[in-house]
């Protein structure tokens, strides 16, 4: 009787941890999706909150089921680490390029004053 109930026990154990790990995984891939759709639109506010969960997830959490993951749970997890970085460089690059032309109207406004 006492083995039956160790053994119910570390079932138990090992179901809720892979629970819980599936339910990482898919509440990361709901993340990174809604940062995919909404991240460029975001106001800095929002991006701190984003850039901390992702921190959250990416970091603090992985550490809670990096030895329980199998090769493939591990590659969609540094996938999804990978889109992240991707969503916020192609946000980065958005936005320097809407200095950048605002630096050019500059120049051009220089420009023709001088020519004057």
């Amino acid at each position: 009787m006492k083995y039956l109930l160790l053994a119910f026990m570390a079932i138990a154990f090992w179901s809720c941890t892979d629970f819980s790990k599936n339910q990482y995984i898919t509440s990361y891939e709901d993340f990174v999706k809604e940062a995919s759709t909404n991240y460029i639109n975001y106001d800095d506010q929002k991006r701190k909150e984003s850039d901390e969960k992702f921190q959250q997830f990416s970091e603090v959490d992985y550490k809670k089921y990096e030895g329980n993951f199998t090769p493939e749970e591990k590659a969609k997890v540094n996938q999804l680490a990978g889109k992240y970085y991707a969503i916020v460089a192609k946000q980065k690059a958005s936005l320097m390029t809407k200095e950048f032309e605002n630096l050019l109207d500059k120049t051009k406004g220089v420009l023709d004053e001088l020519k004057n």
